[in-house]
């Protein structure tokens, strides 16, 4: 799973929201994801910054 779950001044999207928020979607991402939490590599960041953490 990559995603920064942050605000992003240059994102222009309608999910685009404030950092408190985006911790709540985390949170629920990593819930509903924790079935597979043994085979789940999380990286939060923007791709170009984090694929290469794996």
């Amino acid at each position: 799973m990559i995603d920064p779950w942050a605000h992003l001044l240059d994102w222009n999207k309608p999910f685009n929201v404030d950092d408190r928020t985006f911790e709540d979607v985390y949170a629920e991402a990593l819930l509903k994801t924790d079935f597979a939490a043994s085979r789940r590599i999380v990286l939060r960041g923007r791709t170009s910054a984090v694929i290469d953490q794996r």
